[in-house]
């Protein structure tokens, strides 16, 4: 019996370790469609679905220009990194940090001026500023709720992600 239970166990670590490494190579997003979803990976893995998107998003930086599926971003062009990812139970409400680590938006409706969104230059026109500081946390909320729906991930409350390094 403690043979069996051995094998079973060892059997259990090496299926863990073998969707880690492909979280690892192959991304989240393609791990999940492979199993059928977060929710399966979550229970294969014995981990919170929450805890896989902390662990796999926390650090990681992101181009808007290599998105892994399609999403249209405008004139927006830059990097992010997740910086927190707060899960909160009670609600089934999820806020995600990021912070900017390079870019640039082109006016492409307007004037085709472009700006660097952690220049100053930016900070001259108060209301740009607002207006382009929203439509970044706009582009990235998008592509989280993009990228949960593509990975069966279903938050019921809510999502909010915040820019933590373009202030006023």
């Amino acid at each position: 019996m403690k043979k069996i239970i051995r094998n079973i166990l060892h059997e259990e670590n090496k299926n863990s370790r073998l969707l880690s490494d492909m979280i690892e190579n192959e991304g989240l997003l393609m791990t999940c469609k492979k199993v059928g979803g977060i929710e399966r990976l979550s229970k294969i893995l014995g981990v919170r679905d929450y805890k896989i998107v902390e662990n796999y998003f926390v650090g990681r930086q992101i181009s808007t220009n290599n998105f892994e599926f399609p999403l249209e971003v405008g004139g927006y062009d830059f990097v992010f990194e997740v910086t927190h990812v707060n899960y909160d139970l009670t609600d089934d409400f999820m806020e995600i940090k990021f912070k900017i680590l390079e870019g640039e938006v082109t006016l492409i409706m307007t004037t085709d001026e472009t700006y660097n969104l952690l220049g100053n230059d930016l900070k001259e026109n108060e209301g740009l500023f607002w207006e382009i500081r929203y439509e970044v946390r706009e582009v990235v909320r998008d592509y989280f709720k993009l990228y949960f729906e593509y990975i069966r991930y279903r938050l019921f409350s809510g999502l909010d992600v915040e820019v933590t390094n373009m202030d006023w």
